[in-house]
């Protein structure tokens, strides 16, 4: 057994420069001795390369491995926004939504119906985003809109600068991410389509 011991320890200290996957299977004992048969085998490779992209902020180029594994909608749906996929960024915006209305893709639907130029939609789903939205999206869902205005030369507008002051100003959570539980502060309702 301390040998044993002693090999997990060597292998714990090592830096590891890619992901793996450890298997440990305890085979039937052979008399006194208990047979373990241990498989390391790397993971996918885009499962480090989509760690490095995370930390770098390239969302563009996330879009293909996490249409790959399937395991950050959010993220992607905000990429095809980036990508001028508007209405993929839509839909799957709306999907989230209707699994967990207090997301941020409330915010991404509004970035991508500004991309289709439709502002009034895009400031219906702002303004839901703003009281409905349970994490923490100031300032960057303000600095997401002004990057993304100035990226693509949306020309100026009082529906642009009625955005821009929505999401200027910072206001408290009404949900707590850590443990799932509303705020007593109250929330406007709003009633709406997610067509």
């Amino acid at each position: 057994m301390e040998v044993c011991w002693k090999l997990l320890e060597i292998n714990t200290n090592l830096d590891l420069l890619f992901k793996s996957s450890v298997e440990i299977d305890f085979n039937e004992p052979l008399g006194n001795l208990q047979v373990i048969t241990i498989k390391v085998t790397q993971a996918d490779e885009d499962w480090n390369r989509m760690e490095n992209l995370y930390i770098s902020n390239d969302y563009l180029n996330l879009v293909p491995i996490l249409e790959k594994f399937g395991n950050d909608d959010a993220t992607l749906a905000y990429g095809y926004v980036l990508n001028g996929q508007f209405d993929e960024a839509i839909k799957l915006a709306n999907s989230i939504i209707k699994q967990e209305i207090m997301s941020v893709a409330h915010m991404t639907k509004g970035l991508a119906y500004i991309g289709l130029g439709d502002n009034k939609k895009a400031y219906e789903a702002y303004l839901l985003g703003v009281d409905a939205c349970g994490y923490e999206w100031y300032p960057v869902a303000r600095d997401n809109l002004l990057e993304f205005i100035k990226k693509h030369n949306i020309t100026a507008s009082n529906e642009i600068s009625n955005l821009e002051k929505l999401l200027s100003i910072k206001r408290k959570l009404n949900y707590n991410p850590n443990n799932g539980h509303l705020k007593k502060s109250p929330i406007r309702v709003f009633l709406c389509s997610t067509e």
